[in-house]
């Protein structure tokens, strides 16, 4: 079977099992909203089962048709269907237990004689076509605390957009990869006339999708007021330039953070990208950095555009274009707050600065401590 073949196949088994809700003519999941909503109100493991069963048929769909919006959205319903499937099957085993299978046959006095013991007639989970393995990844998925899960599904779609990373279900994977290094960031003590700053974002938009800006690799996020409360103040100067990451859904309360931080903002600057993103609306292929003032401080260049363009990086790493920017209009010493990687001319703070991207640019002791487990997993 060649490979439109297959891929006319799938689609014909999705719209079998009623798929074709999930789909418009123009492949995208117009019920992406309705789909969580329908594990929230589900009931009975049968519900959540059909919804992941349904979500996975989708997501194979999308693979054939090489949507990877639709093939991201449809993988991440099927995670979270597992997760509520999880969630249920731990409830049910604490309330009423669950089918334990050859150990609970039943008891006879004799071959035909009568059961001393019933046997276990709670339903059981091949019944409603969950294997063994499911129900361990499933219970997986529940036991990780809310926050967490939070967290790691959006370090998992930020690595599909920003890195073009294959597109999995294996969430405890990616959990393994970041409790594999754990860093604890020193703080710098200095005052800067130019500081960068690229908070770790964290909101969920009507839809479910979450914020791919930011994130840590210790899963620490800030909302408004945590951005806003944070003590940036301790590093700077008297006279300050502030080059402030902002995403879209913060951006109109952005002078609101530089009011906050003692800063007057001045003027937008846009990252154009080399390639089209996700969104919810628009497809985005551009981020915004508020740049403000504290004090009088002009710029060492009259002729710096406020658009550049430069390719996508890592997920939520900033461009060496952009650094090349502020270097030439904006004086120093540098910072770098929430860093992805160490850079030279610039002091950092940030827990994504990992050993493999580490190199000092001065002579001043390592502001890394790092703590590996023994079966740090290698992808």
């Amino acid at each position: 079977m060649g490979t439109e073949d297959r891929k006319h196949e799938v689609l014909r088994q999705a719209h079998s099992d009623g798929q074709e809700q999930f789909l418009s003519p123009a492949g995208q999941l117009v019920h992406y909203r309705a789909a969580f909503k329908a594990l929230e109100a589900a009931r009975s493991t049968d519900e959540v089962k059909k919804i992941r069963d349904k979500a996975e048929a989708l997501r194979a769909y999308a693979f054939m048709a090489k949507n990877r919006q639709l093939e991201t959205d449809a993988a991440e319903i099927r995670i979270r269907a597992e997760r509520r499937l999880g969630e249920m099957l731990q409830n049910q085993k604490a309330i009423q237990g669950l089918n334990r299978g050859a150990a609970a046959g039943g008891k006879k006095e004799s071959p035909r004689g009568s059961f001393l013991e019933l046997r276990d007639l709670t339903p059981r989970l091949t019944d409603i076509g969950i294997d063994k393995k499911l129900s361990s990844r499933a219970q997986q998925f529940a036991s990780i605390p809310e926050g967490d899960f939070q967290s790691l599904v959006q370090e998992w779609r930020g690595r599909i957009e920003y890195e073009e990373a294959r597109i999995t279900t294996n969430l405890l994977r990616e959990r393994e990869r970041q409790e594999s290094v754990i860093i604890v960031p020193e703080v710098p003590t200095g005052r800067y006339s130019t500081i960068v700053i690229d908070p770790p974002w964290s909101y969920e938009n009507s839809t479910g999708r979450h914020s791919q800006a930011g994130y840590l690799r210790s899963g620490r996020v800030m909302d408004l007021t945590a951005v806003k409360d944070f003590d940036l103040q301790r590093w700077v100067a008297d006279t300050c330039h502030l080059y402030l990451w902002v995403t879209d859904a913060y951006l109109g309360r952005a002078y609101e953070i530089t009011d906050a931080w003692g800063f007057h903002a001045k003027v937008s600057l846009v990252w154009i990208k080399n390639r089209i993103g996700m969104g919810n609306y628009y497809r985005h292929q551009h981020e915004i950095c508020i740049f403000a003032v504290k004090g009088d401080m002009r710029l060492k260049r009259r002729n710096a555009s406020t658009i550049f363009e430069a390719p996508v990086t890592k997920h939520s790493e900033k461009p060496d274009a952009f650094y090349a920017l502020v270097q030439s209009c904006s004086p120093a010493p540098y910072l770098d707050v929430f860093a992805r990687k160490r850079r030279a001319g610039w002091d950092v703070y940030g827990d994504e600065i990992t050993p493999e991207n580490q190199f000092r640019v001065n002579s001043t002791k390592s502001c890394l401590r790092t703590k590996r487990r023994r079966n740090e997993v290698h992808e």
